[in-house]
């Protein structure tokens, strides 16, 4: 296996290793005991409606009119307002928190401000919204029923749509004086709109387990091969004026996995090698990196392997080195060991003997 492949081999393994430590650890974000499991009903005035068994009433809270009703679990709020009011003060409630100057006709994905705002076809002056701020995911149920405004919302840690699904749970439960809002064929079709929120909104405000790790990595990793081939382009080319600067390539090669190595630190790129009678020269973006006389080429190569092949290897001067990579540039060292990944070593040997 070429170097290239081997460092890119090992990059995309460790990518796949931290998104699988990442996805472990976003699994359990806001973990409660049989959070999803078990359900249990509460009663606010005149609605009631199912919440997970673990989310416990935390503090009741009269505020400006309202009457906030608090419950929580870990990092979960869920919340029931009341108030009164019309159709009008419903929509201002929508608009001042979205800061929009109008509420949509069906619906509405605002990715400057990080939300999405749903009218509720099944339900007269209804609305539901995502909000993302602060690292955390604001779930919204806003409604108008016989005068009075319930705003029911939750506060998740994370995006995970196992949160959205609680939420949308309680929503479709909701009864008022013991009579479901939704009746099974309202129920069926709010589901279906629900279960579509996170792809109208490309997976941005609610996504999957499933979808993070398998779509964003495969991003991730598309993204880093694309630049890794990208950025070698033209690295290892052969110069296109050898001929014309009196130069005779006895040997010529393009594309050579090179390694730089000092201390402990490694640096790979590409570069080409022509051997003429006079010596080796290595070139980095067509222009000479390197050059080894025949004498010094005797003296100073050896041959290695190592678990990605055969090289040629010599120790050279920082300072000897012309047209190079930045990052060797900014090296502030004296002595540099190059590996040549060359493919035929054997004949680039015995070309060296020979002269």
């Amino acid at each position: 296996m070429k170097p290239r492949y081997f460092i890119l081999l090992i990059t995309i393994i460790l990518i796949l290793a931290v998104n699988t430590g990442f996805f472990f650890a976003l699994t359990n974000t806001g973990k409660t005991e049989n959070l999803t499991q078990i359900t249990r009903t509460i009663k606010v005035e005149n609605m009631s409606l199912n919440i997970p068994a673990g989310i416990v009433k935390d503090k009741t809270v009269n505020s400006e009119g309202w009457s906030i009703h608090q419950f929580r679990k870990g990092e979960l709020f869920f919340r029931i307002s009341i108030t009164k009011g019309n159709e009008q003060n419903v929509k201002v409630i929508v608009k001042n928190y979205l800061k929009i100057s109008k509420v949509p006709k069906k619906e509405r994905f605002c990715i400057s401000k990080w939300c999405y705002l749903k009218r509720i076809n099944e339900m007269s002056s209804a609305f539901y919204f995502i909000n993302q701020s602060q690292n955390k995911t604001h779930y919204v149920f806003t409604f108008l029923l016989n005068g009075e405004i319930y705003y029911i919302d939750l506060f998740a840690p994370s995006q995970s749509v196992k949160f959205k699904r609680l939420f949308d749970k309680a929503i479709l439960s909701i009864k008022y004086s013991n009579y479901p809002v939704f009746n099974n064929r309202k129920r069926k079709l709010l589901q279906k709109e629900l279960e579509k929120i996170c792809m109208d909104t490309y997976f941005l405000l609610c996504y999957s387990e499933g979808i993070f790790m398998g779509v964003i990595p495969a991003i991730i990793e598309l993204s880093i091969v694309f630049l890794f081939f990208l950025g070698m382009r033209g690295m290892g080319n052969l110069p296109e004026d050898i001929v014309s600067s009196g130069i005779i390539p006895v040997y010529s090669e393009a594309s050579i996995d090179t390694v730089a190595k000092s201390f402990s630190k490694r640096q790979w790129f590409l570069t080409a090698l022509i051997v003429d009678n006079k010596g080796l020269r290595f070139y980095y973006r067509k222009k000479e990196f390197l050059f080894v006389s025949i004498e010094e080429a005797k003296n100073k190569i050896k041959k290695g392997k190592s678990i990605v092949g055969r090289y040629l290897e010599i120790e050279t001067e920082n300072k000897e080195l012309k047209h190079k990579p930045l990052s060797l540039k900014s090296r502030l060292i004296k002595k540099i060991i190059l590996r040549f990944y060359i493919k035929d070593i054997d004949r680039v040997l015995a070309i060296i003997k020979g002269l």
